[in-house]
């Protein structure tokens, strides 16, 4: 089929325009054109890097989630702007022992990974946190930019590998499930969790979904907890599936955008 086109387009040469020839040199310069107007992923993402690395503190705090970007009855929790050097909101979730070494349970261990590297945060990220709750059941938000000074692809695959220890070293129990996906839309390169625990921390049951993605020297972070004060002994995957789909539906596609990191956004 390939000949039968190029022998087409050879004889349509032949009786239209003689100067044609076999179009060889023709076809070498548009793809030389080509080429040059479409610079590799490398280069863009290195010009990216360059433009994000002179932003002041306040342009990175425009760059992720408010509260305007949320549905309504959630609230302002609280916020680090970039460049202030203070204990990081690492992830909404955290307990007082929060490193995942100091986990009991592979749910546990796998949303507390982000407070493992709380120091690649400290002065070089900014962070809001959200907060929708009552007595009994709370649903919590926490998004951050960081631009890590050993680099962003390096930090995620570190956050990868953790991840992947807490389910290797760990056995889920029979009230909790983990489960790492990809993210769509981005930029660069990522990976999700969606985590459900039905005896949270002995407390009640939780759903959480947390996204990371690097590009261009940055890191962004979206994290969701869903809690209800009832423990459940069964894995309510409805409810894991829900979170999970609203954080990669719905918040992830606006901090992306925001972030100038949603794939074919300039």
């Amino acid at each position: 089929m390939k000949r039968f086109a190029i022998g087409i387009i050879a004889v349509a040469c032949a009786f239209t325009l003689p100067a044609c020839s076999d179009g060889s040199g023709d076809q070498a310069g548009q793809s030389q054109k080509q080429q040059e107007a479409s610079p590799d992923p490398a280069s863009i993402e290195s010009q990216e890097a360059d433009e994000r690395a002179v932003l002041s503190g306040d342009e990175y705090s425009d760059r992720i989630l408010s509260l305007e970007d949320l549905p309504g009855g959630f609230t302002f929790e609280d916020d680090v702007e970039f460049g202030e050097k203070d204990e990081q909101a690492a992830n909404p979730f955290d307990s007082e022992d929060s490193s995942p070494d100091e986990q009991s349970t592979q749910s546990e261990c796998v949303i507390g990974v982000m407070s493992a590297y709380s120091s690649d945060l400290d002065g070089v990220s900014a962070s809001r946190s959200f907060d929708q709750s009552d007595d009994s059941t709370g649903t919590y938000v926490l998004t951050s930019l960081t631009r890590p000074e050993r680099g962003s692809a390096e930090l995620l695959h570190d956050l990868r590998n953790t991840v992947g220890d807490c389910q290797e070293s760990i056995s889920a129990e029979a009230t909790e499930s983990v489960e790492v996906f990809e993210p769509k839309g981005n930029k660069g390169e990522g990976f999700c969790i969606a985590a459900y625990n039905g005896t949270f921390l002995d407390q009640g049951k939780m759903a959480a979904s947390e996204c990371y993605v690097s590009w261009a020297g940055e890191l962004l972070t979206v994290h969701q907890m869903a809690f209800d004060s009832e423990t459940s002994l069964a894995i309510d995957k409805e409810a894991m599936n829900g979170v999970s789909d609203y954080l990669t539906e719905d918040l992830l596609p606006t901090a992306l955008k925001k972030a100038d990191m949603a794939e074919n956004q300039g």
